[in-house]
């Protein structure tokens, strides 16, 4: 989810300072002010982009890989930001950095051991922002860390035009490594067409809002892979912001896609080096801590999407 990953980097970009903070600019693509006053437009934790939030659900107490059911009402677009710090004098945040991002990003605050009961605070916290969709999101908090900025962003969409019954019957669908899976295919006719980099797709709207799904298809014979490489992010956003009004034929296959990834290395890959480097990061901004300099240890992200013939949750 790159805009979770950039509440994400919004959080820490207001701790930064000197190359370390130019480094995150560049890759998010304005100054961290300007991202902070973008951010700070979103009313708080009642509503974001005009649509009211669904209450939050608690995790699910018999299996963690199932979501709770609930139904989708219009979109909603929740976004909870947080920042758990170390108990104990060792580490010392600054009071300008904690009124910041309490102002442009809502986010919490809390101190807590860095322990199993620590890290089962943070997921319990991720648990109920994504209303049980990813129940645990670390496995451990670090050894020697001194804070955690947790990012945590949910979606309920239905689509404007459900499918029926009658649009959805089982078949194959060729997977990226050339299997087959057996799916749900739901058949639609859709108007809004893109075409891109040689490939094809359509994108179908959400009830009652400015969301859209979007849809990709390679051009026949190319790998997935070969095809991302081949996008490019200015002309794919133009695209998605202006679809062509034509009529498509489109076959969907429901789908539910769970990831859990480290994003150090794509971080390293948009530029942002300095800090995760100890020697070389700059977080002033944000504090001092007795155990030595202060820079980012890693980068994880989870993340969960379910879709089907009522709309898309994820």
């Amino acid at each position: 989810s790159p805009a979770s990953a950039l509440w994400a980097l919004g959080l820490a970009s207001q701790g930064a300072a000197g190359d370390t903070l130019a480094q995150m600019e560049a890759a998010i693509g304005m100054s961290a002010d300007d991202l902070a006053a973008l951010m700070g437009r979103v009313e708080g934790p009642a509503r974001l982009c005009g649509y009211p939030l669904a209450p939050d659900a608690d995790a699910p107490d018999d299996d963690p890989d199932l979501a709770p059911a609930e139904p989708l009402a219009e979109p909603a677009l929740s976004v909870g930001n947080s920042l758990w710090l170390r108990e104990g004098d060792g580490l010392q945040v600054d009071d300008g950095f904690l009124a910041r991002i309490a102002a442009s990003y809502g986010a919490e605050v809390r101190a807590i051991p860095f322990d199993a009961s620590g890290c089962q605070a943070v997921n319990d916290w991720v648990a109920r922002q994504t209303r049980g969709r990813i129940p645990r999101l670390l496995a451990s908090l670090p050894e020697r860390g001194e804070m955690t900025l947790v990012n945590a962003l949910a979606l309920d969409a239905a689509w404007e035009s459900p499918y029926e019954d009658a649009q959805v019957g089982r078949a194959d669908f060729r997977n990226a490594d050339g299997t087959a899976s057996s799916v749900d295919l739901m058949a639609s006719t859709e108007h809004g067409y893109l075409e891109i980099a040689g490939g094809t797709g359509f994108t179908r709207p959400y009830a009652d809002g400015p969301y859209a799904f979007a849809a990709l298809l390679p051009p026949e014979g190319t790998a997935l892979a070969d095809y991302l490489a081949a996008l490019d992010g200015d002309a794919l956003a133009r695209v998605l912001a202006s679809p062509s009004f034509r009529e498509v034929r489109a076959w969907l296959p429901a789908f539910e896609v769970r990831t859990h990834v480290d994003l150090t290395e794509p971080l390293r890959a948009l530029g942002i080096v300095d800090a995760f480097d100890p020697y070389d990061a700059d977080f002033g901004p944000l504090g001092s801590s007795s155990a030595g300099p202060l820079f980012i240890g890693g980068a994880v992200q989870a993340c969960a999407l379910e879709v089907d013939a009522e709309g898309t949750r994820g």
